[in-house]
């Protein structure tokens, strides 16, 4: 036996096992134990195996929480890169300079805002991937015009613009494209863009190239605008003309629809209105649009005598200016008129509607005074069938009289019930009519008058839209 104890002890030597020390829980333990051992062999015996396990797991436990601490430490630093990454997630953007050179580049919103000496707040509202939609709006900085317009989205410079490219604006990349080919076909001159050079554009009656982009960008979204107002409208027609001729619940709902889509048009409509006559009332506003003419007045370079010549340069330049004021202001009424047209024709489209809707609720209101009137004329038979019966019932009481017998007395009797009971209903009828409360009396005049009117003639006017 004393042989085979040292080689267990030897065994357990050979595997490395180590004594685990122990704590103050399982010296608490031990005390737990002695109080066992006074109450009994058995329970003291549980509780020493209970108190071995407790103390042969716990430092197990440890060591998995010491195990599980890299992936803690890695996890935050994960979600720490998370708002990183989408805050500066790159968009393409379409370059477009001047020349009508077209190059399509890949840079976050951030970046191209300190390039461009934009504030974030404008890269921001022209951010696709912000949820929320904003109305559309043009802002005017220092250097640059950002367009927030529908869907076009783009910051214009001087000599080059850059927009947010997506499928919607390819007829607007393209149509700035045409617009510049067509400058660059009457021989503009693109060196050099001093103060000079700038004046004798005006002086061409050229626009510059930001104003160009800017007409480029309002001619598309009014011809969008146009579309979509046409398109409605050609939708409404039918749709109404049907509703007037009979009411259910399908065309209800189509027009339903419809009033939806024209209500979200016309605060779409209203907003480009809105912005464009802001900039109209504002010159400071119409004279900052100008920006290839800050761009020079701040780069404070003096103009070639041999071009300005002596003493003029200063009024030419002025009235030169003038002149791109009143271009602006011309450029800007031109689809200012637009955009009020269409939103004309959207309110016009929206009262007719409304006159739908008037004339559904007189007719329903028409009808349920039908059925008024039907109910007073059915309660009026009920009554006098009522009368005619407490005549039958008083005759058919069990008490005597000299009538039983007599056959004619029943036929007066009968007969004479039902005429009083048709005259009640005469009279009723008549004091309804001549209260006017079931039946309308028209003058003679009006009553010959074969020239009726046509409830539906307002429908017609819808063509003129």
């Amino acid at each position: 036996m004393d042989g085979m104890d040292a080689a267990k002890h030897d065994e357990g030597s050979a595997n490395g096992s180590e004594e685990v020390p122990r704590t103050d829980e399982e010296s608490v333990l031990s005390d737990a134990e002695t109080q066992e051992l006074l109450n009994g062999s058995e329970s003291a015996n549980r509780t020493k195996k209970f108190s071995r396990k407790r103390s042969l797991s716990f430092p197990a436990k440890l060591s998995d929480v010491a195990a599980s601490e890299p992936t803690l430490a890695i996890a935050p630093k994960l979600t720490a890169q998370r708002p990183r990454d989408v805050a500066h997630r790159k968009s393409n953007w379409h370059k477009i300079d001047e020349l009508g050179n077209l190059e399509t580049i890949c840079v976050d919103k951030y970046h191209l805002a300190s390039t461009l000496n934009v504030p974030y707040r404008d890269m921001r509202v022209l951010d696709p991937l912000i949820p929320s939609e904003t109305p559309s709006s043009i802002f005017i900085r220092e250097n640059a015009l950002v367009l927030n317009l529908e869907h076009i989205k783009a910051v214009v410079l001087a000599d080059r613009c850059y927009i947010l490219a997506s499928d919607a604006v390819k007829l607007f990349v393209h149509e700035v494209l045409e617009r510049l080919s067509l400058k660059a076909a009457h021989g503009e001159d693109t060196v050099e863009k001093k103060d000079m050079k700038y004046a004798l554009s005006l002086d061409a009656k050229d626009l510059p190239f930001e104003l160009r982009v800017l007409e480029a960008a309002l001619a598309e979204i009014c011809r969008a605008m146009e579309r979509e107002v046409a398109g409605l409208v050609e939708e409404a027609i039918p749709a109404l003309d049907k509703l007037a001729s009979r009411v259910s619940r399908d065309k209800l709902e189509k027009v339903h629809w419809i009033k939806i889509k024209l209500n979200r048009l016309v605060y779409r409509v209203g907003n480009i209105r809105e912005e464009l006559k802001k900039l109209l009332d504002d010159d400071d506003d119409m004279r900052d649009m100008l920006i290839g003419q800050q761009s020079s007045t701040n780069d404070g370079s003096e103009p070639d005598p041999a071009i300005s010549g002596t003493g003029r340069y200063s009024t030419s330049t002025n009235s030169l200016l003038e002149e791109a004021m009143d271009d602006v202001e011309s450029l800007l009424e031109i689809y200012f008129m637009l955009s009020d047209n269409s939103h004309k024709r959207l309110r016009n489209l929206e009262q007719k509607i409304d006159d739908t809707e008037d004339l559904i609720n007189i007719d329903l209101n028409s009808k349920r005074n039908e059925l008024f009137g039907l109910e007073v004329i059915l309660t009026s038979f009920t009554a006098v069938f009522g009368f005619v019966a407490m005549i039958g019932a008083i005759f058919g009481m069990n008490l005597e009289n000299r009538w039983e017998d007599s056959h004619v007395a029943f036929m007066w009797v009968t007969i004479g019930s039902c005429l009083v009971g048709f005259l009640i209903i005469m009279l009723v009828m008549w004091y309804l009519r001549r209260r006017r409360v079931l039946f309308v009396s028209l003058p003679r005049a009006d009553m010959e008058d074969n020239s009726s009117p046509d409830p539906h003639a307002y429908l017609r006017g819808l063509r003129s839209l």
